[in-house]
């Protein structure tokens, strides 16, 4: 049986993108099955990813390359692409999250991303001081939110949380418990990564934190205009009426980015955006 290709590769937030392509799913509940390819197995995303992917129901992770008929069948589904805005939920096993939280506690994921790029903390471009973070934890849990914290350089998650005993670890053992952890959450607020992809396809209310990657980041994007990124990484959350871009607006000609530094924003403009996502369901970037 011919089993329909997603070819992945990159960090988790570029395969997390390409899984939501394809409505995996739904297609999975009609009989379709699949094969996952992950092309770059030295990445150093793939010890993440790996049982991940193998947990994805419908699903086949291959070690082997994905065949000239199945690069075919996916170059044709990716010209379907760019007339859909929708990112599809993976069909990921399904559990329940407990912790210390009462029941009623709306809870808000920040994910602070000062490890830099895959653990690079040499790349700046999306940090955000880690004062203001701090700020912004005790800003939420004074109107009533239950803070969880998902950063994963030591000093910076131990510098909040010295400053903010009441935030608590959504760090997980593996990639897949820390999704399944996100559906519980009522608001995400993250610097460009790849929550975003998870709420998402959830529909979680968020806010997405845009820096200018033209400078303090990789070398592929010193080039890459702001519209060419929301084309490729924010397809799906542009115009996501659960969404908010900070750093990343719609002109007249296309995406532009309007935060040379994260330096220039501030806690009230991130706040204001958190109130603002999670209590207009008529929200519009």
């Amino acid at each position: 049986m011919l089993r329909f290709p997603v070819i992945c590769s990159g960090g988790i937030g570029d395969t997390l993108i390409k899984l939501a392509a394809v409505p995996i799913a739904a297609w999975g509940r009609l009989g379709v099955r699949f094969n996952l390819f992950y092309s770059e197995r030295g990445h150093p995303a793939w010890k993440v990813l790996e049982g991940f992917l193998a947990s994805l129901e419908y699903c086949r992770l291959v070690a082997r390359p994905p065949s000239l008929t199945e690069m075919r069948i996916r170059n044709l589904w990716k010209r379907v692409l760019p007339y859909s805005s929708v990112l599809y939920a993976p069909p990921i096993p399904q559990r329940e999250v407990s912790d210390s939280h009462p029941a009623s506690a709306k809870r808000i994921l920040l994910q602070s991303h000062l490890d830099g790029h895959h653990g690079h903390t040499s790349v700046w471009a999306k940090k955000w001081p880690v004062n203001r973070w701090c700020e912004l934890a005790e800003s939420l849990h004074r109107d009533g939110w239950a803070v969880e914290l998902l950063e994963w350089d030591p000093p910076s998650f131990e510098a909040i949380v010295r400053a903010c005993p009441f935030i608590q670890d959504a760090r997980r053992r593996t990639l897949l418990e820390t999704v399944q952890r996100m559906r519980a959450a009522s608001c995400v607020v993250s610097v460009d990564s790849w929550t975003k992809y998870v709420a998402g396809w959830w529909k979680i209310p968020q806010v997405v934190i845009v820096a200018d990657l033209r400078k303090g980041y990789t070398p592929d994007f010193q080039n890459m205009t702001a519209d060419q990124v929301a084309r490729g990484w924010f397809r799906g959350l542009t115009g996501s009426p659960t969404t908010r871009l900070l750093g990343l607006e719609k002109k007249r000609n296309g995406f532009e980015y309007t935060l040379p530094s994260l330096e220039l924003l501030s806690v009230q403009q991130v706040k204001a955006a958190v109130i603002q996502v999670s209590n207009s369901s008529d929200f519009e970037n």
